[in-house]
């Protein structure tokens, strides 16, 4: 289905910033767009959970 407003995120946009919208209208992959708009990829609900526990991990490692 088409959207004319489409929910998109733009590079750079924090993480939270990114999952509190995948969340807030229950989307799993968001298109990432450049300032005029061109598709430059996708972020999934995936992605994040895998840069949570990459993060997890890090953070465990150096407080040991």
């Amino acid at each position: 289905v088409m959207n004319k407003d489409p929910i998109t995120i733009k590079p750079g946009e924090k993480i939270v910033d990114v999952l509190q919208k995948m969340i807030k209208h229950r989307i799993r992959r968001l298109p990432v767009v450049s300032k005029d708009n061109k598709i430059l990829g996708e972020i999934t609900l995936q992605h994040l959970i895998h840069k949570f526990y990459l993060a997890s991990q890090f953070h465990s490692i150096t407080n040991d």
